[in-house]
């Protein structure tokens, strides 16, 4: 059941006005959705750290950094609130046809800035809904955060924890069984590849499709109400039916 009221995000009074379309919905037991991805986000956007400092996880380290294939492994391996169909977050070809991978802070490529369109999930995530900033803006603009303190880039990072100012793993490929992969760079909104054993990065584990909610207290008797009122019904309904008989 879907929850009545959308978790918004806030940072700051003049973040309301643009927070007010988010997609996130609180599904409880550290899980939120977003309805327009059709996915389901963990809310701890390090799982991987908190895995390993709490049960002396095999992949990583206490930081929770891990390169693409240690993440593509942890990732298959983890369960986590009754699911165990995780995975990376993915990007698809922002023209909808084949990626272009030439810079561009427009948006229009796969490599570069502002990609704030669905076709990227890390990047859907960083500039739609949470409003948080890219060092450059359209046609070489300079935003100003990233100089020196690049976690200024990321206005906000709620309701989600340990959102790192860095770079995250993809699951997507820059093609079929190369050696390279997207990433995304949190700290100043950037799409860009890398070598997939090369530095090691942070993973944020997502799955596909919603996650039932916990109905709220007043709905849950709702329903228990109406439950039983069917039992007691179909009781009578066959008493009377083998008294006729």
């Amino acid at each position: 059941m879907k929850l009545t009221v959308q978790r918004v995000l806030t940072i700051g009074t003049t973040c309301l006005a643009g927070m007010a379309n988010a997609t996130l919905f609180d599904r409880g037991h550290g899980l939120f959705y977003d309805d327009v991805l059709n996915i389901t986000w963990m809310q701890d956007a390090n799982y991987a750290k908190t895995q390993y400092l709490t049960s002396a996880g095999t992949f990583g380290d206490a930081d929770g950094k891990i390169n693409w294939n240690e993440a593509t492994a942890w990732v298959q391996d983890l369960s986590f609130a009754g699911y165990d169909d995780w995975r990376l977050p993915a990007v698809n070809p922002v023209n909808g046809v084949s990626f272009n991978l030439t810079y561009s802070d427009t948006g229009n490529t796969d490599f570069g800035y502002n990609l704030s369109k669905p076709s990227s999930e890390l990047a859907y995530m960083h500039y739609t809904n949470l409003k948080n900033a890219s060092l450059y803006g359209p046609f070489g603009i300079r935003n100003g955060c990233g100089d020196n303190l690049p976690d200024q880039c990321m206005l906000s990072t709620l309701p989600f924890s340990n959102l790192q100012p860095a770079e995250y793993c993809t699951g997507t490929e820059i093609a079929p069984n190369s050696d390279s992969s997207f990433h995304f760079n949190t700290a100043v909104g950037l799409q860009y590849g890398s070598t997939k054993t090369g530095d090691e990065r942070f993973a944020w584990a997502v799955r596909d499709g919603d996650v039932s909610a916990v109905p709220e207290p007043n709905s849950f008797l709702m329903m228990l109400v109406g439950s039983l009122s069917l039992l007691i019904l179909g009781n009578r309904y066959a008493i009377s039916f083998s008294r006729n008989f």
